[in-house]
């Protein structure tokens, strides 16, 4: 495997990792693993908010509020300086209205939208991987 242009680390990590990551696949799935389809990990982080709440969601052992997941994401969207209410408020609503009912239709995000709570529940390797990737990528050099 060549490395990825603009990711290259003294010692490599990131391409070790993703080599690793690969191997780790082919070893799963040749053991029966159920894998999430890559369609559909593509599709749940192809938008930016919907990345940073599953990011936040990831690091969570129990399920959030809604305005405390909406909170964190308009944090990581503001580089992490301080959010208006108002702010908080829109992204609560995008995240109510399009992130996470297109997230809750995977087995492995349970959205209670009458009680406002949302979390990760067993995520599948393959998902829980990428995720992790998309995350290292996105942070800043």
């Amino acid at each position: 495997m060549t490395p990825l242009p603009g990711v290259g680390t003294a010692d490599g990590g990131l391409h070790r990792n993703i080599l690793s990551l690969t191997q780790s696949f082919t070893a799963l799935r040749s053991n029966g693993v159920r894998m999430v389809t890559i369609d559909r990990v593509l599709d749940l982080l192809a938008e930016r908010r919907r990345r940073y709440a599953l990011y936040y969601l990831e690091d969570c052992d129990a399920a959030v509020s809604v305005d405390d997941l909406a909170t964190a994401v308009a944090r990581m969207e503001a580089d992490g300086d301080g959010v208006s209410a108002d702010r908080r408020d829109r992204v609560a609503v995008a995240l109510q209205h399009t992130h996470l009912p297109a997230v809750q239709q995977v087995e492995f995000v349970e959205y209670e939208p009458t009680d406002g709570t949302v979390r990760l529940t067993a995520e599948p390797p393959a998902f829980e991987a990428m995720l992790n990737v998309a995350e290292a990528l996105e942070q800043p050099a």
